[in-house]
């Protein structure tokens, strides 16, 4: 009588995390601005395969989601294919002025406009990366590409002004009263908005802090945000 196989199967590993982290993010081109707070994810992941989220919140409100597969090429490499989505929001408000004033001897005239919005931007993409990993933490160096666009409107400020003259010309048979109109139009225009094809390269490392494997110090970086900051995991 033949004893049945057993096979060994691999686990579901699910870990949750909290971290802290300062940095900056980049709503257009050659704009960064400063982005400050907590972040809450979790992951779970089986023979390779992960999906991971992330909530964050402070000067930005931001969220993530992330599913992808890491293959082992080699001793403590792995190349890793994955797919993403990301929103990021600021908390505090953007603001385009103009202002308009006419100064004459005989027309006088001042006007001002006031638009209001929060930075961010959204995205979408895949990437590919080649992972080192260590007893002392990892470091992926990578490519990505996808879909974005930003918060930022297409501003037009547009100020008509209008001046009347009446004039009365008299004549010997009789006055005739003339009347002359003239307008003015004077636009001012901001336009930050972007969408379109990205690509960009990325780069992330965790360090491990400490024997207990529970605080870790984080950074990830590519064309739209840089952050660092430390991960207690549970």
């Amino acid at each position: 009588m033949s004893t049945p196989e057993i096979k060994a199967s691999t686990p579901l590993k699910k870990e949750a995390y909290a971290q802290i982290q300062a940095g900056a993010y980049s709503p257009t081109a050659g704009k960064a601005k400063l982005n400050v707070g907590a972040l809450l994810g979790g992951e779970i992941s089986k023979n390779g395969t992960y999906a991971n989220a992330e909530v964050g919140l402070g000067s930005s409100f931001s969220a993530s989601v992330k599913v992808g597969h890491e293959f082992n090429i080699g001793k403590n490499m792995g190349l890793e294919l994955s797919a993403n989505g990301e929103y990021l929001r600021n908390n505090f408000e953007s603001t385009f002025k103009s202002h308009m004033e006419i100064n004459s001897p005989n027309w006088q005239e001042q006007a001002g406009l006031k638009t209001t919005w929060h930075d961010g931007y959204k995205k979408a993409g895949a990437g590919l990366s080649l992972n080192f990993n260590g007893e002392k933490g990892n470091i992926k160096i990578g490519v990505e590409g996808g879909y974005s666009t930003n918060n930022t409107p297409q501003i037009t400020h547009q100020y008509d002004a209008q001046k009347t003259q009446n004039a009365t010309i008299q004549t010997p048979a009789q006055d005739v009263n003339i009347t002359s109109v003239q307008n003015k139009t004077v636009k001012m225009s901001y336009n930050g908005h972007q969408a379109g094809a990205y690509i960009t390269p990325t780069i992330s490392a965790e360090l491990n802090l400490g024997k207990s494997g529970h605080w870790s110090a984080v950074m990830d970086a590519d064309r739209f945000q840089g952050n660092a900051g430390i991960r207690y995991t549970f």
